[in-house]
């Protein structure tokens, strides 16, 4: 058992190190991620101040709170890369421009991971509160003991070529445990009506979230981090175009947006046949 989960481990852990690689290649360029080894909690409360913590919150599948942490000074240099800036930082600390790109970093790391996660679990896993914090006294302020797996990573983009510390929680690879054998169950006679468990009975109680999609875009970073209050998005649709109605990312119907009581709502103008949506919320 010890080996299967060995095997595990290093399996999720250059899962993860691929999901960081892509998502730093995105930002700033060319990334290489690399896994290195698994540590207890106590290598990264050992880490000397100051340091970047991407911290996160993974919550669906599993809960428990997650960070990327990096060298201070190689934050930094990362923040100014995703601004499109070369060079070290000439400061100790983030500029608030510097500070808006940790967050974007964050955001983007954070996502990422609870992507790669979902298929890694078979299960969604979601991020939430993303947030970059600064932090001077050292990694004792990010460990978290017994609760974390932390897994070490080799990260070098442009300048920088550091050792990063990823933390997440311990449920991400839970342990091997043998099932007993057992007396085998009695097979259970087929339900009237349900040959070959192809009854649509059995599923027309789950619920599935509806997303009416008014239209996308697709910005830079450098425009995204300049978002201001009264700022305007244009979308790819034209005004009076028909909205999208998805259930799990797939397009099931087209409507248009009215207002009912003070609310939104949307009259359906279009639908795809039953036998089309049960295919597409496969």
């Amino acid at each position: 058992m010890v080996d299967q989960q060995q095997v595990r481990l290093r399996d999720t852990a250059q899962k993860l190190a691929q999901c960081l690689e892509q998502v730093l290649s995105a930002l700033v360029g060319h990334a290489t991620v690399a896994f290195q080894n698994p540590n207890g909690a106590d290598a990264l409360a050992a880490l000397p101040g100051p340091l970047l913590a991407l911290n996160f919150r993974l919550s669906r599948k599993i809960e428990g709170s997650g960070s990327l942490v990096l060298p201070g000074s190689a934050g930094l240099t990362l923040a100014r890369m995703v601004l499109g800036e070369e060079g070290p930082s000439p400061s100790t600390t983030p500029s608030p421009d510097e500070e808006d790109a940790l967050r974007e970093l964050a955001n983007q790391v954070s996502g990422a991971l609870a992507s790669t996660l979902t298929v890694i679990l078979q299960g969604q896993v979601g991020a939430e509160e993303p947030l970059a914090a600064w932090i001077a006294a050292g990694g004792r302020e990010v460990a978290d003991g017994a609760e974390s797996t932390v897994l070490t990573f080799s990260i070098s983009a442009g300048t920088v070529d550091v050792t990063a510390y990823l933390r997440l929680p311990r449920s991400v690879l839970p342990a091997e445990t043998p099932v007993p054998a057992g007396p085998a169950l009695p097979s259970l006679p087929e339900a009237t009506g349900r040959k070959n468990g192809n009854s649509m009975e059995l599923l027309l109680d789950i619920s599935l979230a509806l997303t009416v999609e008014l239209g996308r875009t697709r910005m830079m970073i450098r425009d995204i981090l300049h978002l201001a209050p009264g700022s305007i998005l244009e979308l790819d649709k034209l005004a009076g175009e028909p909205v999208d109605i998805l259930i799990n990312d797939k397009t099931i119907a087209r409507g248009e947006v009215v207002v009912i009581d003070d609310k939104f709502g949307v009259r359906l103008s279009s639908i795809v046949t039953p036998g089309e949506r049960l295919m597409n919320l496969q």
